[in-house]
């Protein structure tokens, strides 16, 4: 058994763990991404929020509120967090 979701105490929704986001990025229907750079992934390892200037490409479709997967620019994931941005504004 693995502990991959838990549920949100401020909205409902569910939170993904980092075993669930794995599972996640294994899916055929995958959340959106994020790819940051270099200078941001130490950051971004601890949780930290990531400036526009240090964000490589975003997925279109992701929309303030979802959960998308961050990656490095090898294409390892580095983070799963609920974007707080538009994509348009990235």
């Amino acid at each position: 058994r693995q502990h991959l979701f838990s549920p949100s105490l401020t909205n409902g929704s569910l939170a993904a763990t980092a075993q669930g986001g794995l599972w996640l990025s294994k899916q055929s229907s995958r959340p959106p991404s994020v790819v940051v750079d270099e200078h941001a992934e130490p950051f971004v390892r601890k949780g930290r929020n990531v400036f526009h200037a240090f964000v490589l490409s975003v997925d279109e479709n992701l929309k303030q509120g979802d959960i998308c997967l961050i990656y490095n620019q090898d294409g390892d994931q580095v983070w799963l967090p609920t974007d707080i941005s538009p994509s348009k504004s990235v």
